[in-house]
């Protein structure tokens, strides 16, 4: 029989905020990938997100897309990345165990109203993070209040 370990109080909360940001990105995974999809005429088929688990919670290893009609074109793709900076979480490459988020935006079981929100929410976020870089907005944007921060923001991410 193994040893009973005894897990500290602060070790306990480290787990609890890991896991709670492995469920915030599975969210904000969907949320992107129908925000790609809203703003790409729907060629998004697939979008993963590679979280590994040595690395600090608001960092993500990879994303990649797979498009409905292969292309060589990149804007989803770097979109999809400006994405997740906008969000809060910061791109680091790293090797070792990981996790694999996938997200299928035409197969997703949600709401009008919640795709809506969900896709309203990555398009704020956008628009205040173009707002603190000082880049012009992007030009497919539904929302022109980049005065309103995002949750990354106030995570104090960005």
């Amino acid at each position: 029989m193994p040893p009973k370990v005894e897990l500290t109080p602060e070790v306990l909360a480290a787990v609890q905020r890991s896991m709670d940001a492995y469920c915030e990105l599975e969210g904000d995974a969907l949320a992107v990938a129908w925000w790609l999809d809203a703003s790409f005429s729907a060629q998004i088929a697939r979008l993963d997100v590679l979280k590994h688990a040595a690395t600090d919670d608001d960092v993500i290893s990879y994303v990649s897309l797979q498009l409905a009609e292969p292309s060589f074109s990149s804007p989803p793709h770097d979109m999809a990345r400006t994405c997740f900076e906008a969000l809060g979480w910061r791109l680091k490459p790293t090797y070792g165990p990981a996790h694999l988020i996938t997200a299928l935006p035409q197969s997703a079981h949600s709401s009008a109203h919640a795709r809506l929100a969900a896709i309203t929410r990555v398009q704020r976020a956008l628009d205040y993070w173009n707002y603190r870089q000082g880049t012009d907005p992007d030009p497919q944007s539904v929302d022109d209040n980049p005065g309103e921060p995002s949750r990354a923001s106030v995570r104090g991410t960005v």
